[in-house]
């Protein structure tokens, strides 16, 4: 049996330790936040009884975030984003004034074990990266496996601009129209790891978001007023569930605590704004806040691309496609070259009905940077609209992989076999399936299921499976309204008594 005291000090009594644990989950820092309060606590107690060394990221997933058995630790980095934010949070907290003078608890980076230390300086905010040291992200490629394996890339002129330190990356972000503005002048370090976040932000991949929750953490480590930092990590939080499996009910209530926090902090930034009306519709299905705010935004400031962006998909879920597309030219017109705007621009003509138009454009994305996802999602689904299946399940592969969403990938392969075997009436069934498969474990999108039935002419479990995707209030069932596999379904009662409570 280990002994309990192994991982402490000789001059170090584990009472020390708990005494330490204990003034800093009653802290400021901590008091607030039971997710990490619950970690830190977890990796202590484990670290004292001598387990320290053998935690596994799975078992953490289990015990601590409530994952059950089937918890994939490669497709949901809930652990090792709440572990970054455990690292900040501990950093924040020892940069002040501490509780005593005897211990310092940490989390080393490379594994889950805690570190207790006697206070002797006060731990800073963990270093940030050189500002000559060039960027890189880790898109995914498909492994032996037929799961993602990361691979190194380069974006060569970002990378040029990112070789020159912080300037590079400030002429990165000038060409984006990404960098908030605020009232409040943060200090040099946080400006230099906030930009860092908006370089990441960009790239739009799940190793680059996660890549920015770090760099805005750190921002708002070095400077707790800093707004635009808040901006940011809600930015991310708003885009986290769909370029990765983080769960949509945690990305978007982290969204909109940090967006409030923003607008809290400075009222007059437009990016604020614009941050809490995206997450108050995806998140909170508040479609008059959420316009409201876009509006507030587009006040502050009307050349914003981001905010026009925005507007524009959160107008087309409402099926106001004329005022969509309009705001999205107009975002077009501010920012030509973001490739993110442009996919859903082709999501927003196909939603329109315009399906040829929506295909060559998101075609023509996909081909310029076969890693962007959205372009891989959106071009399946306009593919299965158009009865072209063996287009749509190339695409919908693609998109798993770069998803890092096994689910996904299993139904894809039922759905080929199927498809060779017997067509796309054998196709659907295979894959439904698969998806009800997953759903007995708890695991699969009711709106998933209800779309897979109503193309197969099953109206009366695609209803229910709308309603299930209603009471769990999915996010996806946002964009019923527009959605053409409901297209049949759209003159029963049924659905217009659902649609209805989606959008009252």
């Amino acid at each position: 049996m280990a002994d309990p005291l192994a991982s402490v000090s000789p001059n170090l009594p584990r009472e020390a330790v708990i005494r330490e644990l204990e003034a800093v989950l009653a802290s400021e820092t901590f008091v607030n936040s039971s997710r990490l309060s619950r970690f830190l606590r977890y990796v202590v107690e484990q670290t004292l009884d001598g387990r320290g060394e053998r935690l596994k990221e799975y078992q953490i997933g289990v015990d601590v975030f409530e994952r059950d058995g089937d918890y994939d630790q490669r497709t949901d980095p809930v652990v090792r984003v709440e572990a970054r934010q455990l690292r900040f949070k501990l950093s924040e907290y020892y940069a002040g004034p501490g509780s005593n003078d005897e211990v310092v608890i940490s989390l080393p980076k490379g594994g889950y074990a805690a570190r207790f230390e006697r206070k002797a300086v006060a731990a800073g905010p963990e270093p940030a990266p050189s500002p000559s040291a060039p960027i890189e992200i880790a898109p995914a490629q498909p492994s032996a496996e037929g799961r993602p394996a990361p691979t190194r890339r380069r974006w060569p002129v970002a990378a040029a601009l990112v070789a020159l330190g912080a300037l590079g990356v400030v002429l990165w972000l000038s060409l984006r129209g990404a960098h908030a503005v605020g009232t409040h002048v943060a200090n040099s370090d946080a400006q230099e790891l906030y930009l860092k976040g908006r370089f990441y932000w960009d790239k739009r991949t799940p190793e680059s978001l996660n890549m920015a929750v770090d760099y805005f953490t750190q921002a708002i480590a070095r400077d707790p007023s800093y707004a635009a930092a808040y901006v940011g990590l809600a930015d991310t939080y708003n885009l986290l569930s769909e370029y990765t499996v983080m769960p949509y009910r945690e990305a978007f209530s982290r969204a909109l605590a940090a967006a409030r926090k923003a607008v809290q902090l400075d009222d007059s930034m437009a990016e604020a704004h614009c941050s809490l009306a995206y997450a108050s519709f995806w998140g909170a299905w508040d479609a008059v806040t959420a316009e409201r705010e876009f509006k507030r935004a587009l006040r502050l400031k009307p050349d914003s691309a981001v905010a026009h962006h925005w507007f524009a998909t959160f107008l087309s879920t409402q099926g106001r496609s004329a005022e969509a597309l309009a705001e999205i030219n107009r975002a077009q017109q501010l920012d030509p070259t973001s490739i993110s705007i442009l996919a859903d621009k082709a999501e927003i003509i196909g939603a329109s009905g315009r399906h040829a138009e929506a295909i060559a454009l998101a075609s023509q994305i996909a081909g310029s940077d076969p890693s962007f996802l959205s372009a891989h999602k959106y071009l399946a689904h306009l593919y299965l609209w158009e009865g072209d299946y063996t287009d749509y399940l190339r695409e919908a592969r693609t998109g798993a992989l770069l998803e890092h969403d096994p689910q996904v990938l299993e139904e894809v392969a039922a759905g080929e076999q199927a498809f060779q075997a017997g067509g796309a009436h054998q196709m659907l069934e295979a894959m439904l399936a698969i998806q009800q498969k997953f759903a007995a474990q708890g695991q699969a999108s009711n709106y998933g299921l209800a779309s897979t039935c109503a193309l197969l002419g099953e109206k009366a479990k695609a209803f229910d499976y709308l309603q299930a995707a209603l009471e769990k209030r999915e996010t996806s069932i946002l964009g019923l309204r527009i959605d053409p596999a409901f297209g049949p379904l759209r003159g029963e009662a049924r659905y217009q008594q659902i649609l209805a409570q989606v959008h009252p």
